[in-house]
């Protein structure tokens, strides 16, 4: 049955929050996906006044606001809900640790680039048509964080922890073999390890070129010498079957 989802935009700034409202509807009027509900809150308090677990399927979250902070109202909205997907606005890159223990699906930088919010969505709609909420659980520093798979754009093997590259440029050192992630992921079939200590996420490659597999965050991922074929034919065979599917919703 398909998702027609229902989305809550909190900003206190009013033109930000029209705006990004705006973008969400004109990207489903042209989208084969139907927006049940689109609703505007001027704050976090506002938001939770209203609030109702699976009231909304995905929160957009300013995080700088006067009366309750998107952080805080993101604490108190997780403990009635915690299937809500949550993106987070923001004007700088550096609270995205903080947001991680929140199990956010992404995050937006101010500001908004419509492009990037159009592929977003498009994720967003894969993630609540498929089912496929799914997150990886990982050590970073003392915490242990819950990271939305569809967030890993590539891992690289670093000694006795690996390194783990985000779709928001973000990196993670995390305490785990190579090999231990390698079986965390075995079962989906986006990720491949196109290299000895290298994993990428297929849906976040931009281009095969030369022996570089580009991520869309301009990461350049060597491929193997040895076994080069199986990876290029696995990834082709990967892309062939994503498209099928787009094309056959």
């Amino acid at each position: 049955m398909e998702v027609r989802p229902r989305i809550a935009v909190v900003d206190d700034l009013s033109a930000d929050r029209e705006r990004l409202a705006a973008w969400v509807r004109s990207w489903f009027d042209t989208s084969p996906y139907w927006l049940e509900e689109i609703r505007e809150y001027s704050g976090g308090a506002d938001l939770l006044r209203h609030f109702e677990p699976g009231r909304f399927h995905a929160v957009f979250l300013d995080i700088c606001m006067d009366d309750l902070d998107g952080i805080e109202t993101a604490r108190r909205l997780r403990t009635l809900d915690t299937e809500a997907l949550l993106i987070f606005v923001t004007t700088s890159q550096e609270y995205a640790f903080d947001v991680f223990p929140l199990h956010p699906f992404d995050y937006l930088l101010k500001p908004v680039n419509q492009d990037k919010l159009h592929r977003l969505l498009q994720e967003m709609m894969r993630v609540l048509d498929g089912d496929a909420r799914k997150t990886l659980t990982v050590r970073a520093g003392r915490s242990d964080l819950q990271l939305p798979l569809a967030l890993l754009t590539c891992a690289v093997a670093q000694g006795h922890t690996v390194e783990l590259r985000l779709s928001d440029r973000q990196i993670l050192r995390c305490a785990m073999a190579f090999h231990e992630l390698e079986e965390k992921l075995r079962s989906e079939n986006r990720f491949i390890t196109c290299n000895r200590g290298v994993l990428i996420n297929m849906d976040q490659v931009s281009a095969l070129r030369g022996d570089d597999f580009v991520m869309k965050d301009g990461t350049r991922c060597p491929l193997r010498v040895r076994g080069r074929a199986a990876v290029i034919s696995a990834f082709t065979q990967y892309q062939f079957s994503k498209m099928h599917k787009e094309a056959n919703p």
